[in-house]
């Protein structure tokens, strides 16, 4: 069935395996992928739980492009953080936490070079994982009835991240990014760059990593998402909490 390893590891998974809860409601932000979850309000509780790394900063790990200048005020040291950690032996696809719309116009950028493992004991140990390993940063923007929305969850960048035996972090063909011949699918065919914005449904999937262990981080704008109390309260107290696609991250704390 499978020609290859790879083609077993990021896989599909049959329709209705992985249901995203409360679907319709659009103020619920789900978790994007089979992972170990950290949550954190803000980037200093990040710093004093789980990204132990000497040189982490916001600004040096979103590493926004160019034409994603704009965003840097939203960003701040008050952004609340979520750290999405897979294993080997995980579902590979991600998927969007929330209903949301892509600028396609943009070109993404591939940045960071290293491919250090994303284990949770060698985040805590100082090396600077998620400021120097191979990741993309693509913004989505929250969409209600189908329309961009500055409500709800507003902008949140949704950052995948490479990690050991992980070089190859893939895209929806129609998300345009930059350095082809390592990371992105097909170029976006000329239909798709007649368009400004392509949509999203919640639980839609937006991508995969090829083998290996990887993580996915997603940045919220001061004020925007409360997460859920358990996976806060673990985050806390140093541990992880096992979830799978779909399950509740958050809900919105603007209407």
């Amino acid at each position: 069935e499978f020609s290859s390893l790879n083609d077993f590891f990021y896989r599909k998974l049959p329709k209705g395996l992985r249901p995203i809860a409360f679907k319709d409601d659009l103020r619920v932000a789900t978790v994007p992928c089979d992972c170990r979850i950290s949550v954190y309000s803000n980037v200093e509780q990040a710093r004093r739980c789980l990204i132990k790394g000497e040189n982490f900063t916001l600004e040096r790990f979103v590493h926004l492009s160019s034409n994603q200048a704009g965003l840097k005020s939203k960003f701040t040291w008050e952004s609340a953080i979520a750290v999405c950690r897979l294993a080997p032996n995980d579902y590979h696809r991600f998927h969007s936490p929330l209903a949301c719309a892509v600028d396609i116009q943009g070109q993404y950028e591939v940045f960071g070079e290293d491919l250090f493992t994303v284990k949770s004991r060698v985040l805590r140990g100082g090396l600077d994982v998620f400021t120097r390993n191979r990741r993309i940063c693509v913004p989505l923007q929250s969409t209600n009835g189908g329309q961009r929305s500055d409500s709800l969850f507003g902008t949140v960048l949704f950052i995948p991240i490479g990690a050991t035996h992980v070089g190859s972090i893939h895209f929806d063909s129609r998300i345009n990014v930059k350095n082809t011949k390592d990371y992105s699918n097909e170029k976006p065919s000329r239909s798709n760059l007649e368009k400004e914005y392509i949509n999203f449904e919640k639980g839609e999937e937006l991508g995969y990593f090829a083998y290996g262990g990887s993580s996915v981080v997603l940045v919220f704008a001061k004020g925007t998402i409360n997460f859920d109390s358990d996976l806060l309260r673990n985050s806390l107290q140093g541990k992880e909490t096992l979830v799978r696609l779909g399950d509740s991250l958050g809900t919105a704390i603007r209407r």
